[in-house]
């Protein structure tokens, strides 16, 4: 849904959407919060899977807070490619 926050014109409803009701086709929503008592679960397997290298992701950081609006935006403009974060100070140094 994201994608369509600036779209213009006839976006909110899919093309030949007739067809759901002469297909016969169920269409239901869902929200990650349904499945909140899975979420141990969820974590375990999904850890496991990232140790393992058969989950890889991607990090699109920007530094400083000026640049916050503008890593907003590219969620909208689907310019970043994984997950969008903001860098507010360098990392510290031990030692």
């Amino acid at each position: 849904m994201i994608s369509t926050y600036n779209a213009s014109g006839d976006w909110w409803s899919p093309k030949m959407f007739r067809n759901v009701i002469m297909k016969r086709a169920r269409i239901e929503g869902f929200l990650i919060a349904d499945y909140r008592s899975r979420f141990p679960e969820a974590v375990e397997v999904l850890a496991k899977w990232v140790r393992d290298g058969q989950l890889k992701y991607q990090v699109d950081m920007v530094d400083g807070i000026e640049q916050a609006p503008a890593a907003l935006n590219r969620l909208f403009t689907g310019k970043n490619i994984g997950k969008q974060l903001v860098r507010l100070s360098p990392e510290p140094t031990l030692g």
